[in-house]
């Protein structure tokens, strides 16, 4: 079993950059959020990260057709001019080596000293009630080592939590959520500085979700000026999944 990253040229110094990765969840929202950060922001794909924890995968550029590089489970992309670094992770992770994944992240983390590490989450909304929702349109849960709590509070950001009904022995803290909590778990015992932003959703179309967790992400890390945040641009790989509309003729 070989877990490694592969660099493009050589491999580079992202001490005190900011980490944001996908947790694959509810709606694949982290994944569609990422992808709008890829397709919008200077980024250049770095490196490709390889674990036998991730079922293999392989395929063309989602965002340019004219690239002759290829697509793999699990990418790098840095933008420098933000510090920023991105993990694209496109395929899913096997359930008995989902504790190795983890591992291999920590490990990750730790090696290149990130500021901080976000991850991008969802959770089922059959968990909450419209009163536990209503005005929230963002949740944060974060390790005890990541200090900017306060900033993420004045922007109407939500301390997540399931409603008081809720059995926590019948369902996962996040539920829905993918490895976010055990993530968390682990970087609270290894002091890394890391924070989860959570939007609550059901399965279907959540490009919205997507365009709405970036935008939120926006507001506290200002990506793109205000004057522009409204024009996030789709990637060229969302116009396949759903198809075409239905014939108008069948009406």
């Amino acid at each position: 079993m070989e877990e490694y990253v592969i660099w493009d040229k050589k491999k580079i110094n992202l001490e005190n950059f900011t980490l944001i990765l996908p947790s694959l969840s509810v709606g694949n929202v982290g994944q569609l959020a990422v992808d709008l950060l890829i397709n919008n922001l200077n980024v250049k794909n770095v490196a490709h990260i390889h674990h036998f924890g991730l079922l293999p995968f392989i395929g063309a550029d989602p965002f340019d057709p004219k690239q002759m590089k290829l697509t793999t489970s699990c990418q790098l992309y840095v933008c420098e001019d933000k510090k920023i670094a991105i993990i694209q992770q496109r395929s899913p992770i096997i359930l008995t080596e989902r504790s190795n994944y983890i591992s291999f992240l920590i490990r990750f983390f730790k090696e290149h000293n990130f500021s901080r590490t976000i991850l991008l989450c969802s959770s089922f909304s059959q968990f909450f009630t419209i009163d536990d929702l209503r005005g929230v349109p963002a949740h944060f849960l974060s390790s005890s080592s990541f200090s900017d709590t306060e900033t993420l509070v004045n922007l109407q950001w939500k301390k997540f939590a399931l409603h008081p009904k809720i059995n926590p022995k019948e369902t996962s803290s996040i539920p829905g959520g993918g490895i976010a909590k055990f993530l968390l778990e682990d970087c609270e015992k290894e002091g890394i500085p890391f924070v989860i932003l959570i939007l609550v959703c059901s399965e279907g179309n959540n490009y919205p979700e997507a365009f709405q967790m970036v935008e939120r992400l926006n507001d506290w890390l200002n990506l793109k000026q205000k004057d522009d945040s409204s024009n996030w641009k789709m990637p060229m790989s969302w116009t396949l999944p759903y198809g075409n509309d239905a014939p108008k003729t069948l009406y």
